[in-house]
């Protein structure tokens, strides 16, 4: 008979635990304050000035003011005086050119008696024009603007960490078991 070796082997294993690591953060939310005064605006102003000069058309119609109809009457009384002065002065160089002909006195007396003609014609608007002139305004803008005071109060962070855990342990221990039966084993060995 023969003697038969039985070997039996267990393989070790192993149990892995793991709590994982935590963290837990806070922080309060920043103190922010802000303060600014508001810009200054600064405006000067210059008014257009606006002028109208009407005395020309106002003076066609005879409303002239009392000054203007001064002169204008100064003007007519010495052109109306000029103008009897040559007519006069016409008149008598007539008469001494034709002295001879008995009807010139008769001819610049029948001249004479007849009534002026004048001139007519309808005017609705003055034939004048207004004057306008104007400067228009002047305006002048500065602005200051003043910088932002910022003030910032930040808090602390406050932070937790649980660290995390791995357990490592035996499931199950190796082992090897080796048995001999039959007839012939050396057990002194």
């Amino acid at each position: 008979m023969s003697s038969t070796l039985l070997i039996h082997q267990t393989w070790g294993s192993i149990r892995i635990s793991q709590s994982f690591a935590r963290m837990n953060v806070q922080q309060k939310t920043a103190d922010l304050e802000i303060r600014q005064q508001p810009a200054t605006l600064d405006i000067q102003t210059e008014r257009g000035k606006l002028s109208i000069d009407q005395s020309a058309p106002f003076a066609e119609e005879g409303l002239a003011t009392s000054g203007q109809l001064a002169r204008q009457f100064a003007q007519d009384g010495q052109q109306a005086v000029l103008d009897y002065i040559k007519k006069k002065a016409e008149e008598g160089d007539r008469l001494a050119r034709e002295i001879q002909n008995g009807n010139v006195i008769a001819d610049l007396a029948v001249e004479n008696s007849r009534p002026p003609t004048h001139d007519f014609n309808v005017g609705l608007i003055p034939r004048s024009p207004v004057h306008f002139s104007y400067q228009p305004a002047v305006v002048r803008t500065s602005v200051f603007l003043h910088r932002p005071e910022v003030q910032v109060q930040a808090h602390a962070v406050h932070a937790q960490v649980i660290p995390g855990n791995v357990q490592i342990q035996m499931a199950q221990y190796p082992s090897i078991t080796i048995q001999v039966s039959g007839e012939r084993i050396d057990r002194s060995v």
